[in-house]
């Protein structure tokens, strides 16, 4: 036809890496369509966000019946805001950076090195094909209504969150590296330009991450983070796992809120640096918390004279390292995460090896941009279970590709797809004047095409996922060729005539086969007939030796 996508599109659309390289359409073809909103759903950005902040935007959308809007924005893991939640950022400006706050949280704590790719590819997958999500009510009344029904659900409370708590060193004054933090143990109120709430996102969130490493994605054989399930208060700690025994050591004798058997670790009482006094925390509950108290204590979250007062009747490791000063001063338990709970500070300080890999290095600031800051130099990795299992398809073969594929689509200004006038004229092409011949397609649009490619790079149809990369390579100039070629195929099928799947091209041969069949042609069509291949085969199709030529050019 006159309007096939030239070649050079493909060559344009690849430019945001130096090489083109060969790529394969083995999967690209199973992109499919994503149509108008795939999940039927439709986009919404607040305004307000792009103006107060530098930190990521998101993109709200509708269609998950269990969420007023939802935002699939942090490599396809949701966030769900109900109708209470919705209404207040949508209407003000502070509770809008709020909402926007809770993207960014978790977009840095999947991404922690700020490289565009999830720093655990196979957490991330298990998270997505599980349905991991995080449920933002409004208020506690808010809370009552019932979380949503599906997947793994974590709550946090919309008036929990606080962007620019001075929970983080850098809001503070300090920056990632952990020799200034200790210069900025008072910096926690206004006089730093900080907020001295303290902010739920991080806890909440980490605490839906973790709860995914307990699923064991890695295959490992001995998983450090596994313990059961929640118990009835009979239950006691699990006697294998790294977490279970690191927990209960931290403990010493204080005792458990669930058990009856609590003291405060701040007191004279016991001998320990980990207590809770919850009667209904469990040991499950306990082991998470645990976890959570540790990696935030090493990444510098808790070393302000205020937020360690605040915690020591539960956790009194605030102080990051052996040789930082040691708060709260008046407190006889109070240590060093390093020196107090040596289990605990080498169980999380490993940030690199299969199994831990999700840890991060760097506190949150609810401001994710690709390229943050150096992460936190860490001691030598302690050794952890091995060997490493079989990597799944997507980001697990490609380095990260896929996931650096999609948040560069993401970061580049949103193409409008278009479609053929009613008017248009035989002659029309792809590059003839929009007036004379195209208008905005209502059918294909960007986000709506990222979001799809986003969930066929990391979880896939059927065990196949979108090819961004040879394996372990990082590189995805082999994913936008591949886009690109999948771009114009859609092209010339489907977005010109802004059809909802590829037309039927069901020539005479077809319509005899019909016919052969005994029935009536106009009412039965051969499965062939379908995505117009007419008899062709998809998994067949290669490449002539001498390569693809541009019709128009012969290059």
């Amino acid at each position: 036809g006159n309007t096939y996508m030239p070649l050079r599109w493909v060559v344009a659309l690849a430019s945001a890496s130096a090489a083109l390289g060969m790529y394969t359409s083995s999967v690209a073809i199973t992109l499919a369509r994503w149509a108008k909103n795939s999940s039927n759903s439709a986009s919404e950005v607040l305004p307000e966000r792009a103006a107060s902040t530098s930190a990521f935007t998101p993109i709200w959308k509708t269609g998950m019946s269990s969420c007023a809007r939802y935002s699939d924005d942090a490599f396809g893991v949701v966030v769900c805001l109900t109708q209470s939640s919705w209404s207040k950022c949508a209407g003000s400006t502070s509770w809008n950076q709020r909402c926007t706050h809770v993207v960014n949280v978790l977009y840095q704590l999947l991404d922690n090195d700020g490289d565009g790719a999830a720093d655990d590819p196979a957490l991330l997958s298990y998270m997505i094909r599980e349905q991991y999500m995080m449920w933002i009510p409004r208020n506690e009344n808010d809370a009552r209504s019932g979380d949503p029904e599906v997947g793994v659900v974590q709550m946090l409370g919309l008036w929990e969150t606080v962007p620019n708590s001075c929970d983080t060193p850098t809001n503070r004054g300090a920056t990632t590296d952990p020799s200034t933090w200790v210069a900025a143990i008072s910096n926690d109120g206004s006089s730093a330009g900080c907020d001295p709430s303290s902010d739920a996102s991080t806890e909440e969130i980490l605490h839906l991450i973790t709860e995914a490493a307990k699923g064991n994605p890695w295959g490992l054989q001995d998983n450090p983070w596994w313990w059961f399930g929640e118990c009835d208060g009979s239950c006691d700690f699990p006697t294998t796992g790294l977490a279970s025994a690191a927990v209960q050591a931290a403990n010493g004798n204080c005792g458990w809120g669930y058990a009856r058997t609590y003291k405060d670790p701040s007191s004279n009482a016991c001998e320990g640096w980990y207590a809770y006094d919850d009667r209904t925390c469990d040991p499950s509950c306990l082991i998470v918390e645990g976890i959570y108290w540790a990696v935030v204590a090493r990444i510098g979250g808790l070393y302000t004279d205020s937020r360690a007062r605040q915690i020591k009747n539960e956790w009194v490791l605030a102080t990051p390292r052996s040789g930082f000063t040691v708060i709260p001063s008046n407190v006889r338990n109070a240590a060093s995460l390093e020196s107090g709970a040596p289990g605990l500070w080498s169980l999380v300080s490993d940030t690199t090896s299969t199994g831990y890999a999700w840890l991060p290095d760097v506190m949150p600031d609810g401001v994710y941009t690709v390229g943050s800051p150096s992460p936190l130099p860490s001691p030598s990795p302690s050794p952890s279970p091995s060997p490493a299992p079989t990597p799944s398809p997507g980001d697990g073969n490609d380095g990260g590709a896929a996931s650096a594929l999609v948040q560069a689509l993401r970061s580049t200004t949103a193409y409008t797809f278009r479609k053929l006038q009613t008017t248009a004229q035989a002659s029309c092409n792809i590059e003839s004047p929009t007036g004379a011949c195209w208008e905005d397609s209502e059918q294909y649009f960007w986000a709506d095409m990222v979001g799809a490619l986003e969930k066929m790079a990391t979880r896939g149809v059927a065990g196949r996922t979108f090819f961004a990369s040879a394996a372990g390579s990082s590189d995805y100039a082999v994913g936008l060729a591949n886009l690109a070629a999948f771009l114009a195929q859609t092209m010339q099928e489907t977005i010109q005539y802004d059809a909802c799947d590829e037309n039927n091209w069901s020539e005479q041969s077809a319509l005899d086969m019909v016919s052969a069949k005994g029935g009536s042609p106009g009412e039965i069509y051969p499965a062939s007939a379908a995505c117009g291949q007419l008899g062709q085969s998809y998994q067949g199709y290669s490449c002539p030796a001498g390569g693809v030529l541009d019709p128009e050019t012969g290059e």
